[in-house]
């Protein structure tokens, strides 16, 4: 009788914390949709939203490259096209992303390329950040997750990654 009690008090507190954590999840998704619409809203942004699959570009044909450092990931639009002539790069932090269910997908009005390419032309880089919002959505294994990405205001530096190759000294050459 024992055993049978403590059997159902761990599967009921298994349950609760599986409560727990789907509310938590449906808090988060509500708050990142009811949150952004009040912020743009208030700053009256429009919000610009772009579908990003890399994977089924051939390398010759990209004209975004993607780059990952630590917690952030750089979307370089490859074309000196911005206003201070510069590649326009806009970053994201890859620790926070959205799954878009197919419903929400549905609904969003996608920007094209060459439409995005004209507002950074258009504008300078503080001009953009005050009239626009961009979401890239990149397709993954685990579905369309949607990231909020902010336009860099100095062109990006590239990063060099080496190595240095001593010589082994331990192996006698041979004469």
């Amino acid at each position: 009788m024992r055993k049978l009690y403590h059997i159902s008090m761990i599967l009921l507190s298994l349950v609760t914390l599986a409560i727990i954590r789907a509310l938590k999840i449906i808090l988060l998704i509500t708050s990142f949709f009811l949150g952004g619409q009040t912020l743009l809203a208030q700053s009256k942004k429009d919000t610009l939203y772009y579908v990003l699959d890399i994977d089924h570009i051939p390398a010759n044909d990209r004209m975004i490259t993607t780059d990952i450092e630590k917690h952030e990931k750089f979307y370089t639009i490859n074309c000196y096209c911005s206003k201070t002539n510069h590649e326009p790069v806009f970053y994201s932090e890859t620790t926070q992303k959205l799954i878009l269910s197919g419903g929400i997908f549905k609904k969003l009005k996608l920007e094209t390329l060459p439409a995005l390419i004209d507002k950074t032309k258009r504008y300078a880089i503080e001009e953009f950040k005050s009239k626009y919002v961009l979401y890239i959505i990149e397709p993954t294994n685990i579905g369309l997750t949607m990231s909020k990405t902010y336009l860099m205001s100095d062109p990006r530096e590239p990063t060099i990654d080496y190595e240095i190759i001593r010589p082994d000294t331990t192996k006698k050459k041979k004469l």
